[in-house]
Protein backbone atom coordinates (compact mmCIF):
# COMPACT_ATOMS: atom_id res chain seq x y z
CA UNK A 1 0.00 0.00 0.00
CA UNK A 2 0.45 3.43 -0.10
CA UNK A 3 0.29 5.94 2.11
CA UNK A 4 -1.63 9.52 1.64
CA UNK A 5 1.86 11.61 1.63
CA UNK A 6 2.62 9.82 -1.33
CA UNK A 7 -0.53 10.15 -2.76
CA UNK A 8 -0.28 13.88 -2.37
CA UNK A 9 2.71 14.39 -3.95
CA UNK A 10 1.90 12.27 -6.61
CA UNK A 11 -1.10 14.53 -7.59
CA UNK A 12 0.75 17.25 -7.12
CA UNK A 13 2.97 16.76 -9.72
CA UNK A 14 0.41 16.13 -12.10
CA UNK A 15 -0.99 19.21 -11.66
CA UNK A 16 2.06 20.85 -12.22
CA UNK A 17 2.96 18.73 -15.01
CA UNK A 18 -0.60 19.81 -16.58
CA UNK A 19 -0.17 23.54 -15.22
CA UNK A 20 3.29 23.79 -17.19
CA UNK A 21 1.70 22.22 -20.50
CA UNK A 22 -1.11 24.56 -20.66
CA UNK A 23 1.44 27.50 -19.89
CA UNK A 24 3.29 26.47 -22.91
CA UNK A 25 0.16 25.78 -24.99
CA UNK A 26 -0.95 29.64 -24.08
CA UNK A 27 1.98 30.52 -24.91
CA UNK A 28 2.57 29.10 -28.57
CA UNK A 29 -1.36 29.99 -29.29
CA UNK A 30 -0.14 33.67 -28.18
CA UNK A 31 2.91 33.43 -30.78
CA UNK A 32 0.49 32.04 -33.32
CA UNK A 33 -2.44 34.53 -32.94
CA UNK A 34 0.45 37.57 -33.03
CA UNK A 35 2.25 36.40 -35.99
CA UNK A 36 5.49 35.26 -33.92
CA UNK A 37 6.48 38.89 -33.79
CA UNK A 38 5.82 39.69 -30.43
CA UNK A 39 9.25 40.04 -28.67
CA UNK A 40 7.79 40.44 -25.07
CA UNK A 41 5.95 36.49 -25.88
CA UNK A 42 8.92 35.09 -27.20
CA UNK A 43 11.01 36.52 -24.23
CA UNK A 44 8.50 35.46 -21.33
CA UNK A 45 8.04 31.95 -22.93
CA UNK A 46 12.14 31.39 -22.77
CA UNK A 47 11.76 32.74 -19.27
CA UNK A 48 8.70 30.50 -18.40
CA UNK A 49 11.01 27.51 -19.45
CA UNK A 50 13.88 28.69 -17.26
CA UNK A 51 11.32 29.01 -14.19
CA UNK A 52 10.26 25.30 -14.95
CA UNK A 53 14.16 24.18 -14.78
CA UNK A 54 14.36 26.17 -11.58
CA UNK A 55 11.51 24.18 -9.72
CA UNK A 56 12.92 21.00 -10.93
CA UNK A 57 16.11 21.58 -9.89
CA UNK A 58 14.52 22.29 -6.70
CA UNK A 59 12.59 19.19 -6.65
CA UNK A 60 15.81 17.46 -7.40
CA UNK A 61 17.29 18.63 -4.25
CA UNK A 62 15.19 17.83 -1.89
CA UNK A 63 14.43 14.21 -3.49
CA UNK A 64 18.48 14.24 -3.39
CA UNK A 65 18.80 15.41 0.40
CA UNK A 66 16.06 12.86 1.34
CA UNK A 67 17.36 10.36 -0.28
CA UNK A 68 20.51 11.20 1.58
CA UNK A 69 19.09 11.57 5.02
CA UNK A 70 17.06 8.31 4.80
CA UNK A 71 20.50 6.64 3.84
CA UNK A 72 22.31 8.67 6.85
CA UNK A 73 19.71 7.49 9.28
CA UNK A 74 20.28 3.88 8.13
CA UNK A 75 16.97 2.84 6.64
CA UNK A 76 17.86 0.43 3.17
CA UNK A 77 14.88 -0.95 2.78
CA UNK A 78 14.55 0.11 -1.25
CA UNK A 79 16.74 -3.06 -2.69
CA UNK A 80 14.78 -1.75 -6.04
CA UNK A 81 16.67 1.52 -5.88
CA UNK A 82 19.59 -0.01 -5.73
CA UNK A 83 19.29 -2.48 -8.61
CA UNK A 84 17.92 0.36 -10.65
CA UNK A 85 21.26 2.24 -10.33
CA UNK A 86 23.34 -0.97 -12.15
CA UNK A 87 20.97 -1.53 -14.48
CA UNK A 88 24.36 -2.45 -16.86
CA UNK A 89 24.36 1.24 -18.10
CA UNK A 90 27.39 2.54 -16.82
CA UNK A 91 26.92 5.98 -18.71
CA UNK A 92 23.61 6.68 -17.34
CA UNK A 93 24.92 5.03 -13.56
CA UNK A 94 28.21 7.39 -14.05
CA UNK A 95 25.76 10.33 -15.19
CA UNK A 96 23.61 9.79 -12.06
CA UNK A 97 26.70 9.59 -9.95
CA UNK A 98 28.20 12.82 -11.27
CA UNK A 99 25.25 14.90 -10.99
CA UNK A 100 24.91 13.49 -7.49
CA UNK A 101 28.05 14.90 -6.49
CA UNK A 102 27.01 18.46 -7.29
CA UNK A 103 24.38 17.98 -4.10
CA UNK A 104 24.57 17.93 -0.21
CA UNK A 105 27.24 19.93 1.47
CA UNK A 106 30.89 21.04 -0.11
CA UNK A 107 34.26 21.00 1.59
CA UNK A 108 33.64 24.51 2.67
CA UNK A 109 30.44 23.33 4.64
CA UNK A 110 28.17 25.33 2.55
CA UNK A 111 25.08 23.44 0.25
CA UNK A 112 25.75 22.94 -3.22
CA UNK A 113 22.89 22.77 -5.74
CA UNK A 114 21.62 20.19 -8.01
CA UNK A 115 23.81 20.88 -11.31
CA UNK A 116 21.26 22.01 -14.10
CA UNK A 117 22.02 20.04 -17.26
CA UNK A 118 22.29 20.78 -20.32
CA UNK A 119 19.16 18.37 -21.50
CA UNK A 120 17.33 20.45 -18.96
CA UNK A 121 17.94 23.40 -20.78
CA UNK A 122 17.37 22.36 -24.15
CA UNK A 123 13.23 23.83 -24.46
CA UNK A 124 14.83 26.92 -23.27
CA UNK A 125 17.31 26.80 -26.45
CA UNK A 126 14.74 25.89 -29.01
CA UNK A 127 12.26 28.60 -28.20
CA UNK A 128 15.83 30.93 -28.51
CA UNK A 129 16.27 29.50 -31.80
CA UNK A 130 12.43 29.85 -33.36
CA UNK A 131 12.55 33.57 -31.86
CA UNK A 132 15.31 34.75 -33.42
CA UNK A 133 14.15 32.57 -36.66
CA UNK A 134 10.81 34.66 -36.38
CA UNK A 135 12.38 38.29 -35.24
CA UNK A 136 16.37 37.71 -37.13
CA UNK A 137 17.80 41.37 -36.98
CA UNK A 138 17.46 42.82 -33.88
CA UNK A 139 20.30 42.60 -31.31
CA UNK A 140 18.63 44.30 -28.59
CA UNK A 141 15.91 41.10 -28.60
CA UNK A 142 18.26 38.65 -28.22
CA UNK A 143 20.40 40.95 -25.78
CA UNK A 144 16.75 40.54 -23.90
CA UNK A 145 17.33 37.14 -23.76
CA UNK A 146 21.07 37.40 -22.40
CA UNK A 147 19.04 39.32 -19.12
CA UNK A 148 16.66 36.65 -18.28
CA UNK A 149 19.75 33.70 -18.15
CA UNK A 150 21.29 36.36 -16.20
CA UNK A 151 18.47 36.06 -13.37
CA UNK A 152 18.60 32.44 -13.35
CA UNK A 153 21.50 30.19 -11.75
CA UNK A 154 23.57 27.60 -13.80
CA UNK A 155 21.99 29.32 -17.50
CA UNK A 156 26.02 30.22 -18.00
CA UNK A 157 25.86 27.92 -21.10
CA UNK A 158 23.05 29.55 -22.61
CA UNK A 159 23.99 33.02 -22.63
CA UNK A 160 27.49 32.07 -24.03
CA UNK A 161 25.34 29.98 -27.04
CA UNK A 162 23.20 33.45 -27.34
CA UNK A 163 26.13 35.54 -27.63
CA UNK A 164 27.70 33.29 -30.05
CA UNK A 165 24.53 33.86 -32.38
CA UNK A 166 24.96 37.45 -31.59
CA UNK A 167 28.41 37.74 -32.82
CA UNK A 168 27.71 34.86 -36.10
CA UNK A 169 24.71 36.82 -37.23
CA UNK A 170 26.12 40.43 -36.17
CA UNK A 171 29.59 40.54 -36.26
CA UNK A 172 32.11 41.74 -33.58
CA UNK A 173 30.76 45.34 -34.12
CA UNK A 174 27.94 44.57 -31.71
Amino acid sequence: GRNGEEDDYDEQTRIVGSSIQNARVLMQRGLRINGSTSKELWIQYFALELHYVQKLRGRKEILELGLKANTAAGESGDEETDSDSTDGNDEESESRKNEGENTGMGNDGRKRRAKITNTMLLPSNVIYKNAIKAIPSNVSFRLGFIEICRLFPQTKCLENYILETIERDFGEDV
